[in-house]
């Protein structure tokens, strides 16, 4: 196959055209996906039992906030954000196993993929939910809501269109 510079170039398995590893064959990301959860984990976070993805975007979002370690250099913030997510979803031998892996290129690539895939959802649910909910409860409700116009600093004879 040649590529875009007009050299040759060998495809083998587990890499993309341009010689790079692929995501989806990582073995890591095969073993351990981000739907995964280890079956004798009862661990809960935020009262629920959380698969490996979603355990991961809490963390993320409470460790790093809007500033979410998206960089491919940021690994060490993504191995925390790992480590702190890991005892919600997987057993003592799977991160023993994962953190024994020998192949760093294949750890960053599957922090990384763990944090793109699971970062996605929260990143456009938490601004549809808080849309949907003052479009609904405050902006068009026709309920009086004290704590809603205390909060928003009006007045009991006052509208959100007042101001």
């Amino acid at each position: 196959m040649e590529s875009f510079l007009g050299e040759e170039v060998e495809d083998s398995p587990g890499r993309t055209h341009s010689g790079r590893k692929a995501r989806k064959t990582n073995a890591l990301n095969i073993m351990f996906s981000s739907k995964y959860r280890h079956p004798d984990n009862r661990k809960t976070l935020l009262g629920q039992e959380q698969p490996l993805g979603k355990a991961f975007a809490i963390m993320a979002v409470m460790m790093h906030g809007p500033d979410l370690p998206t960089e491919l250099n940021q690994h060490n913030e993504r191995h925390l954000i790992f480590m702190a997510a890991a005892q919600y979803a997987l057993s003592k031998s799977d991160i023993d196993f994962i953190l024994a892996s020998e192949d760093r290129d294949e750890k960053i690539i599957y922090y990384h993929n763990l944090l793109t895939t699971s970062c996605r959802p929260i990143s456009s649910s938490l601004y549809n939910d808080s849309r949907a909910f003052f479009q609904k409860m405050v902006f068009t409700s026709g309920k009086y809501n004290a704590e809603y116009k205390l909060h928003l600093g009006l007045e009991s004879t006052q509208s959100v269109f007042d101001q």
